[in-house]
């Protein structure tokens, strides 16, 4: 990462190509208050009579700009996926964590890593950390309600600070407990790999990793009462780079390069939901909305455009923003994009409206006798028109290792619509940027020449945020 200081007596410079002060100190977007994290905008529509069913959709390792519908690169091909944003609602500005276990672990509780403790990768054989067990993920979270959901994921997990996946609330789970690893000491492969069952024994498996998910996921979507919750957490496209089953793909990989397999490795998880999609009974899938998202952003060696820094890792856009779109009878404006900022803690309080239940009347972790605090919001109203705002700003983090500190590594990252802040608590540094006009990744380091006054104002805007943001969340209490 490039960084810079804020050289505190430096005074602000002006910038002839940044508009008035007034412009860049006007009131931000219309603040919704986060006390309230289920409260939705009373002027949103009606949900839809139920059953609703729901197909959560997590893919490895891969940014935004690598699905076709958001229009960054050439290069990629996901027709199902752009046909799901088609007739659905596609989300530019949407945040993740910059690694694995921590996105995971926000997308299933809804809370940010520093009210869970999780910030970092953990594997086995880390340092044990372990969430509190008061801590409740998605599927514990929708049996509060009266609809007796049924409940399956497939797929990777990767939640060690968790317990095992059926003993948080999921009915069934099969996959791998952590990425692909290899047989009898080989070399990871999605066609050579441990797959957990449901008995939690590993057992060698030789089906290709991305099939075998969507084959598992299928028997759900045709076999489970309604309404159901179906996870289908595809290992692809993370590493191991290989080549797909020819079937699955129309690459050329005879001379083949880790961008190349990681596009067809892709192409063919994308194939594969289409089978998923298809095996649905046409009246099931018309009750069906299918969320499908990122975890974090692409690997830096596989970023499209070289002039971008970071990547999967980093604090940088390219590093968090991943793909997320809603498709199916939730979706209220379809066809449609939406420049809101949205984040991943957002999809727990929008299942969890939808269900019926109000997290409010759940008891708090940290303080039984207060309401569960969820820092992520209900999208239900920006579903109904995609210009209604559910953040003013956004958050993410990486801290390791996973707990309460003290913290080895120790960075933020909070933006609005306009502007991104980046600090390092560690080290002090800070990097600060400004979005141009209908760009999706910030700009280059304003603090590198001095801020504008304009730009002053929104620095300090954005820094109070960060600190009260942090402060809540260490306190377990609801945002500001």
């Amino acid at each position: 990462m490039v960084w810079s200081l804020l050289v505190a007596c430096r005074p602000p410079q002006p910038d002839p190509q940044e508009p008035p002060a007034s412009t860049d100190s006007a009131t931000p977007p219309p603040q919704h208050s986060e006390s309230s994290p289920l409260t939705t905008d009373t002027g949103g529509p009606p949900i839809p009579p139920g059953p609703h069913n729901v197909l959560l959709v997590l893919l490895d390792d891969l940014g935004a700009e690598k699905i076709g519908a958001y229009g960054e690169n050439a290069q990629t091909n996901t027709p199902v996926i752009d046909g799901l944003a088609g007739t659905g609602m596609l989300f530019m500005n949407a945040w993740s964590y910059p690694t694995c276990t921590p996105t995971r672990a926000a997308l299933q509780s809804g809370r940010h890593g520093r009210r869970t403790g999780i910030g970092a990768i953990q594997q086995p054989e880390d340092p044990d950390f372990v969430a509190d067990p008061r801590e409740r993920l998605l599927p514990g979270l929708l049996s509060a309600g009266a609809s007796g959901w049924s409940t399956a994921m497939y797929g990777k997990w990767h939640l060690q600070p968790f317990d095992e996946p059926l003993a948080v609330g999921w009915s069934e789970w099969a996959g791998s407990y952590v990425n692909l690893v290899g047989l009898d000491g080989a070399e990871p492969s999605y066609y050579a790999w441990r797959k957990t069952g449901i008995d939690g024994v590993g057992v060698s498996w030789h089906t290709y990793a991305t099939v075998d998910t969507t084959d598992d996921a299928i028997r759900a979507v045709t076999t489970l009462p309604e309404p159901w919750l179906v996870h289908v957490s595809y290992n692809a496209p993370h590493l191991p780079y290989e080549a797909p089953p020819p079937e699955l793909h129309t690459r050329d990989l005879r001379s083949s390069s880790a961008a190349k397999l990681q596009y067809a490795m892709l192409e063919a998880a994308d194939t594969e939901l289409g089978r998923l999609l298809s095996a649905m009974d046409p009246e099931v899938r018309a009750h069906t909305t299918v969320f499908v998202l990122g975890d974090n952003g692409s690997p830096g060696p596989l970023l499209d455009d070289p002039s971008r820094t970071g990547g999967k890792g980093s604090l940088f856009d390219s590093g968090i923003r991943v793909p997320f779109l809603v498709s199916g009878p939730l979706v209220r404006a379809p066809g449609t994009r939406s420049e809101a900022l949205v984040s991943v803690v957002d999809v727990v309080p929008t299942l969890l409206e939808v269900a019926g239940v109000d997290a409010r009347a759940l008891p708090g972790v940290r303080d039984p006798a207060r309401p569960l605090v969820l820092d992520g919001r209900s999208l239900l109203p920006v579903l109904g028109d995609p210009e209604r705002v559910v953040h003013a700003t956004l958050f993410a983090d990486r801290f390791e290792p996973n707990g309460f500190g003290p913290y080895a590594r120790d960075e933020s990252a909070i933006r609005d619509q306009r502007y991104k802040l980046i600090r390092d608590r560690i080290t002090g540094k800070e990097s600060f940027h400004r979005y141009g006009e209908g760009g999706h990744y910030e700009g280059r380091n304003l603090l590198q020449d001095g801020l504008g006054v304009g730009q002053q104002e929104a620095y300090e805007r954005l820094s109070e945020a960060m600190d009260a943001q942090l402060r809540a969340m260490a306190a377990d209490e609801p945002l500001p």
